[in-house]
């Protein structure tokens, strides 16, 4: 029974053949291979967009993987320079992104002078605490330097053109990648900063005046916004006097008399924030500390300590200071033909000031090579406004000879270091050489026959120790 019914349908479905005209057979079998052939171009070209938008994909991840490199790239080149020049931080970011490929072209960057937020090359602070990134323009806060690499509409570049996508009506696709690059180190600050904000004349230079900064590439910075006429934040007076420096920098107005030769000068500038700021002033004991005598005035050795006499040399005495922090009460003062020796070491004027007399005495200082008061020579309390000057023959340099008792450190390589006087005024009118690595003062003023040079070197030229990528 189940075998007949199983043969019935198919013996019946033969004899409606046999019964069938050949014409309407033929036609049947003819719309039945053509709904086949349908068939088969539908999912022909189902599988070529499959495989079409699989490329497409792979050719996009791989273009996006090319602008990574070139982001990566252009931002560690870019914040080599944040700390110094924030023009050249963009432009080195820019050149090194061209040196890359992606989706067949190079990678192009547009400049962003104006640090927009949306822009290829921004520059900006990086809290590595919070991993967050915060555009800014301030040269003395910013640490670091974000790239976007792209192709996409609105780009140099434009978007990035796929081969099947057409097909599906999508020409083109945006792919962008960034990257953060963070530096270590600091800004460089400038060899010589007048900090005062207001008063005239905060930087004079006049007479014979001999200053030298950085043999002629120093900065120097005047913060006095005063645009008094004829004397103005900053005055240079005297045909003969002599200035090499790579620029001047005067947040109000400099003028000149006498047609003296001046450096490249930049008016209307942003004010340079005090780069020893948050440097400790020393703890100042109650009463003299080792050895137990009061001020250092006579031919010998003396030790770290706090020395309520200052220091007060004359008539050919010779001191030499062993290596530390002198805390000087009554200032320094150093006059008739004496000699101030000491390496490593840093002078904090805790009252009285500092000035040399008649004769020519001889000074030759180096500052602690680390620590708290690396690179800082002489320290006067941010009380202190005793002005500070230095006149007659006095020669002020680093150190004259090597100190046998150091074989590790070639005292005579070390120049003397940067002066410090937050308050008071440095006065230079003397007839003999002064030598150090930078100046930070309230007011400058230098005149004279001597010659000044200030070397920089320290915080002056520091910008960029170490760079990472963050992001």
């Amino acid at each position: 029974m189940l075998r007949t019914l199983f043969h019935r349908p198919c013996r019946a479905a033969r004899a409606a053949l046999r019964h069938e005209p050949s014409g309407r057979l033929s036609s049947r079998i003819a719309r039945k291979t053509g709904a086949v052939l349908v068939y088969i171009v539908f999912l022909l070209i189902a599988m070529i967009g499959f495989v079409g938008l699989g490329i497409d994909w792979a050719y996009t991840f791989w273009v996006a993987g090319q602008l990574q490199t070139a982001a990566d790239s252009a931002a560690l080149a870019g914040v080599q320079h944040v700390y110094t020049d924030h023009a050249q931080a963009r432009a080195a970011a820019i050149e090194l992104a061209a040196s890359n490929f992606a989706g067949g072209t190079t990678v192009a960057l547009a400049d962003n002078p104006s640090n927009d937020p949306g822009g290829d090359v921004v520059i900006g602070v990086y809290d590595p605490a919070s991993r967050s990134f915060a555009p800014s323009t301030d040269r003395f806060q910013t640490n670091a330097v974000r790239v976007r690499a792209r192709r996409e509409t609105g780009s140099v570049r434009g978007p990035l053109s796929l081969f099947f996508g057409p097909i599906f009506g999508r020409d083109s696709v945006d792919v962008a990648r960034f990257a953060i690059a963070f530096a270590e180190g600091g800004p460089a600050h400038s060899d010589i900063i007048a900090l005062n904000l207001r008063d005239p004349m905060s930087f004079y230079l006049h007479g014979d005046a001999y200053l030298e900064v950085r043999d002629g590439e120093g900065a120097v910075q005047v913060n006095s916004s005063n645009t008094t006429n004829n004397v103005g934040a900053s005055l240079v007076q005297g045909t003969n006097l002599t200035f090499l420096a790579g620029e001047v920098n005067v947040v109000g107005m400099q003028y000149e008399r006498g047609r003296p030769t001046i450096p490249p000068t930049n008016e209307f500038q942003s004010v340079e924030p005090d780069p020893y700021a948050d440097l400790p002033e020393p703890i100042v004991p109650s009463s003299a500390t080792y050895p137990a005598t009061p001020a250092i005035n006579n031919t010998g050795q003396y030790y770290p300590g706090y020395y309520p006499g200052g220091i007060d040399l004359t008539n050919g005495m010779n001191a030499f200071l062993h290596p530390g922090v002198y805390i000087l009460g009554n200032g320094l003062h150093i006059r008739g033909d004496a000699t101030l020796r000491g390496y490593e070491v840093m002078l904090y004027i805790d009252s009285g000031n500092i000035e040399t007399g008649n004769g020519n005495s001889q000074v030759y200082l180096t500052p602690p090579s680390d620590g708290v008061y690396e690179g800082v020579q002489i320290f006067q309390a941010r009380d202190n406004t005793a002005t500070a000057k230095f006149a007659g023959g006095t020669t002020w340099d680093g150190a004259q000879v090597d100190d046998p008792s150091t074989p590790d450190v070639d005292e005579s390589a070390i120049g003397m270091g940067a002066i410090y006087l937050p308050a008071a005024k440095y006065e230079f009118g003397g007839t003999g050489d002064m030598t150090f690595t930078g100046l930070v003062a309230d007011k400058v003023e230098i005149y004279g026959t001597g010659n000044v040079y200030v070397s920089g070197g320290g915080d002056s030229q520091q910008g960029v120790t170490k760079i990472y990528l963050v992001e």
